[in-house]
């Protein structure tokens, strides 16, 4: 069974995982319990994996494949950019099962 875990930058967030985590089914696939991480999306690409790592050598270790929820609407960068150069910190410290 392939199990998938959600690191997400807010409580409220968080929170409405988890209800929401456990009705979506999907085929050999487990969703585990969504993790906060106090991400903040202004900061750089590597102050972010900073940040999360702990948390995230624990979901390494649980789950085949990692989603981060970043909220990046508040920026004057492009969400694109910052995606691609948070993913590529991520990489770059040996988490290569990521994504955003």
């Amino acid at each position: 069974m392939r199990k998938i875990g959600i690191l997400v930058d807010g409580k409220e967030e968080e929170i409405s995982l988890r209800h929401i985590v456990g009705k979506i089914l999907i085929h050999d696939t487990q969703i585990i319990t969504p993790v906060y991480a106090p991400m903040q999306p202004k900061a750089s690409a590597l102050q972010i994996v900073k940040v999360v790592e702990g948390r995230l050598n624990l979901l390494v270790k649980k789950t085949d494949l990692i989603l981060v929820l970043i909220d990046f609407e508040d920026q004057d960068d492009c969400a694109v950019t910052k995606t691609i150069e948070l993913k590529r910190a991520f990489q770059k410290h040996g988490y290569a099962k990521i994504e955003l």
